[in-house]
């Protein structure tokens, strides 16, 4: 998305009353632009910095207590250095990311560190795990799963419905649709409440409780029920 769409979607939420907004990618740190978006984030609204730590750093970390933004969410799924440049293809990995985690806690940055567990990662391996995290002082440790991922494409009408896959054509809904974190929807949307989780791919056109809304470009979905 370009900056000028990500600005008109912040504004789009803020107006439905919407808290919190979550930064994500692919890796948001690779944009030129990634200032431009943490500033634009409004008062009365919370930011949400998801990454690998790329380029996080004292003075990025002393430009982020100055705006509102207020955690960032880092991954991490394992403590061995060599699976994780090995899983990452790249041979910085590691260290980039525990730098990074070093340089939030240092700079009293409420962080998370996520843990997605895969085929590399043994049940053995959860101890070990929390102590080597634990010693960096952070906030918050999160542990997700691999979720399952399907692909339609159609029209859908039902009165509940939970996406987590791939959804392409015109869904109604007569009460709540949720779209979870892995989800894409492209399309058109009737429905009488929306719950959007952070991570979501949403561009759609919406009506909602009646009210037919502008249409909606988003690839950093917040978590909230709208009425």
């Amino acid at each position: 998305l370009g900056l000028e769409q990500i600005k008109k979607f912040i504004d789009q939420s803020f107006a439905l009353g919407i808290a919190n907004c979550g930064i994500t990618g692919g890796e948001p740190m690779l944009r030129n632009d990634i200032k431009e978006i943490i500033d634009y984030i409004p008062d009365g609204m919370e930011g949400q910095l998801y990454s690998t730590g790329h380029k996080i750093d004292d003075e990025f970390c002393e430009y982020l207590n100055t705006t509102n933004l207020t955690r960032v969410i880092i991954s991490l799924d394992h403590y061995k250095e060599e699976i994780v440049t090995k899983t990452r293809d790249n041979k910085n990995a590691f260290q980039e990311t525990i730098l990074a985690i070093e340089a939030l806690v240092r700079n009293n940055i409420y962080t998370v560190v996520t843990l997605c567990v895969t085929e590399t990662f043994f049940a053995e391996d959860i101890e070990s795990y929390f102590n080597f995290i634990g010693k960096f002082g952070i906030q918050e440790v999160r542990i997700v799963m691999p979720i399952p991922q399907g692909k339609i494409e159609g029209d859908v009408k039902c009165i509940n419905a939970i996406i987590e896959g791939s959804f392409t054509g015109n869904i109604h809904v007569s009460e709540l649709l949720a779209v979870k974190e892995s989800a894409v929807v492209t399309g058109d949307i009737v429905t009488d409440k929306l719950m959007v989780h952070t991570g979501a791919i949403f561009n759609v056109s919406c009506s909602m409780g009646g009210q037919k809304l502008k249409p909606l470009v988003q690839k950093d979905a917040v978590q909230k029920v709208a009425q």
